[in-house]
């Protein structure tokens, strides 16, 4: 059975798309940011929703016999009542809907919004749905024409599909083109017009200048802010540890969310939002409102909140082309990265590329996806697994000795091993830039070196892959054991669906089919690194000289996971460059603050003390010290801690600073 695939627009019912990509492709309709926008709410849709229609709809997708009755008989006959405290209702018959709190409701409800999303609804028109938030997008003129006779065969399908649009709030927003001129109606009663209006937990204006949204943001972070500085106490408070990681998780995420709008905001409104993360990094450091932000920001590990959108943006554009999304939103998206950063526009499209640009990721964006193999044939849940994967609970290697390590090693080896198995090794290695990969079978090893900058996980996976098509070629109707010193690796090939390193697993995948079909069978088992089991020392070695050779033997597209480190390094490098051009404007706390701690962070493990850490923090911001204060005497001699925190170079000699006394106890004032 081969179903048809569901529209590209339908966003919650593809795996990892999330509300971010509606809101992205909404913006990315809006050409020129103009156009009217309805959005449409449906009334009770669970509830009111037709089986016969989602019977009919799952019938023209292809789904038959048995299925398709037990479907039908899953409607039918649906009886519902409440307990409460030790008395039962009288049951209550469903005659509509699909059963509340059911696993398949959602899936058979998307079914039928399937097809308001497959109607024509003409040329200029959009329609986007994320579960029942429906919005009607025309980004072509004549705008209201086009709107009304869209709400007209969207009105006559919804009746026929069960569903009710519910008119009161229905909203129609106009987006850059003036006041309305003509009145929209959904039969005989007309939708009211609005200046802006909240779609999936953003406020979109008629401006598109999200003014209201930074206000919402603000208001919205103002009692997380308080809850931080309630933390941070006095003395007794949280650890800044403590206090970063409520701001990232329960702040800062809330900011995450809303980063496909915040793009195109203007200077104003960005310094508007900043002042969200400025107040909760004088919190986390107890410092005053005049304390430098640069290096507030580089002291906390944050970047500012205009570099972090960028970011979350850039993520989501290279997360759309490593994964072949099929949303338009994508090639529209690779169209304006190819153009030249000085001529793009002010558009959201342009916005991307010009973010894309800024972390000189242009290349990663116009690669090949990493799509399947093409060979690869998807397993159904219910199919017995490919492979015996063995975890052992093993004792934690970092302290147990290696001799016990190797020992239990080689038991568990001997203990899964038959007479007539065919073994193999396999290991990766990374140095520097360059990656290799080999397995070891008997006298026989086999290495290859892997693209530049491949993960560790990935110089694994490769590992195994090799030993497969090896083990395919040679003797594929035997057991064949694989050991692997990698559990990322083998935790990879558990999942029944992956959502990275797609093409290596797949290939994996694919290779043990057709050792399972042809007699085969495969254990994949972990062992210690590094403990002196022979086949893993070779194998660590081959896989080591391989990734020396001169020529690179297997190209493996760089993984999501990768892509998104570098996209993190890469802002925390724009961080820095913020800072060096104010020590390079002569800013004397910026310039303290690079000579005192060289760009490096505070040292693991922080003090317990946080008065202590609080003196820590201002020595590094730059603070003025008693003595200074006293005499007028600003050198950066007299502030430089002894000990990891602050340099030690010559030019800061170490003393002792006025801030904390001799015991190290009590900070003087």
């Amino acid at each position: 059975m081969v179903l048809a695939p569901p529209s590209p627009l339908h966003f919650c019912i593809h795996q990892r798309q999330r509300a971010t990509e509606c809101l992205g492709f909404f913006l990315c309709e809006l050409r020129g940011s103009k156009g009217l926008a309805v959005f449409i709410d449906l009334e009770k849709a669970f509830e009111l929703a037709c089986p016969e229609a989602i019977l009919a709809t799952l019938a023209h997708k292809g789904v038959r016999g048995r299925l398709l009755c037990w479907l039908d008989d899953f409607f039918r006959d649906r009886e519902a009542a409440v307990r409460f405290q030790g008395h039962t209702s009288a049951p209550h018959r469903h005659q509509n809907g699909t059963p509340q709190g059911s696993i398949l409701s959602p899936t058979l409800f998307n079914t039928l919004v399937e097809c308001l999303l497959c109607t024509d609804l003409g040329p200029g028109t959009r329609l986007l749905c994320y579960a029942d938030d429906l919005a009607l997008i025309i980004h072509q003129g004549p705008f209201f024409t086009r709107a009304q006779r869209a709400l007209s065969k969207l009105t006559t399908i919804c009746r026929e599909l069960g569903l009710k649009i519910n008119i009161n709030k229905t909203k129609a927003l106009p987006l850059g083109i003036g006041p309305p001129t003509d009145q929209l109606r959904l039969g005989n009663t007309s939708i009211e017009y609005v200046t802006s209006h909240k779609y999936l937990g953003v406020t979109i204006d008629s401006h598109l200048s999200f003014r209201g949204e930074v206000t919402r943001l603000r208001e919205k972070t103002r009692m997380r802010t308080s809850a931080l500085r309630a933390l941070a106490g006095k003395g007794g408070g949280a650890s800044f540890k403590v206090l970063r990681l409520f701001y990232i998780q329960a702040v800062r995420s809330i900011v995450d969310y809303s980063a496909p709008v915040l793009l195109t905001i203007d200077t104003a409104q960005s310094n508007r939002l900043e002042v969200i993360q400025n107040e909760a990094l004088r919190i986390m450091t107890n410092s005053p409102q005049w304390t430098k932000l640069c290096n507030l920001r580089l002291e906390c590990n944050l970047e500012s909140l205009h570099h972090r959108i960028q970011a979350r943006v850039t993520s989501l554009a290279i997360k759309l082309a490593h994964t072949a999304s099929p949303l338009p939103l994508l090639s529209r998206i690779k169209a304006a990265t190819g153009l030249h950063p000085d001529i793009l526009s002010r558009s959201w499209m342009h916005n991307v590329a010009r973010a894309i640009h800024a972390l000189n990721l242009s290349d990663t964006m116009m690669q090949a996806p990493d799509s399947p193999a093409p060979h690869y044939r998807p397993q159904a849940p219910w199919n017995p697994p490919l492979y015996n994967l063995l975890l052992p609970d093993s004792p934690n290697k970092a302290n147990t000795p290696t001799q016990l390590l190797r020992q239990e090693g080689l038991q568990r080896i001997a203990s899964i091993t038959p007479p007539d198995a065919v073994t193999y090794y396999t290991d990766g290695s990374v140095t520097d830039t360059r990656a290799g990969a080999a397995f070891v079978c008997g006298d026989h090893s086999h290495g290859f070196r892997i693209t530049n900058g491949a993960s560790t996980l990935q110089t694994e996976l490769a590992a195994i892959a090799a030993a497969l098509k090896d083990a395919l070629h040679t003797a594929p109707s035997s057991t064949i054991i694989i050991h692997s010193d990698s559990t990322a690796a083998i935790h990879v090939l558990k999942q029944f669906s992956p959502s990275d390193n797609l093409a290596l697993t797949t290939d994996i995948h694919a290779t043990a089919q057709q050792i399972r079909e042809a007699g085969g069978s495969i254990t994949i088992h972990w062992i210690p690194s590094h403990v002196g089991i022979k086949g893993n020392e070779r194998a660590d070695k081959a896989a080591k000289y391989a990734s020396a050779h001169p020529h690179i033997d297997t190209d493996i597209p760089p993984s999501l996971s990768r892509i998104k480190q570098k996209i993190k390094q890469r802002t925390a490098r724009r961080n820095r460059n913020d800072h060096e051009a104010e020590v390079k404007l002569g800013s004397p706390s910026a310039t303290w603050f690079a000579q005192a701690t060289k760009y490096t962070e505070l040292m693991q493990p922080l003090p317990k003390d946080n008065r202590l850490l609080t003196h820590i923090h201002r020595l590094r911001l730059g603070f003025a010290c008693k003595a200074e204060i006293t005499t007028n005497n600003t050198s950066p001699t007299m502030r430089t801690l002894r000990g990891p925190h602050l340099s030690t170079t010559p030019s800061l000699p170490a003393k002792l600073p006025c801030h904390i006394s001799p015991s190290g106890q009590t900070p003087l004032p």
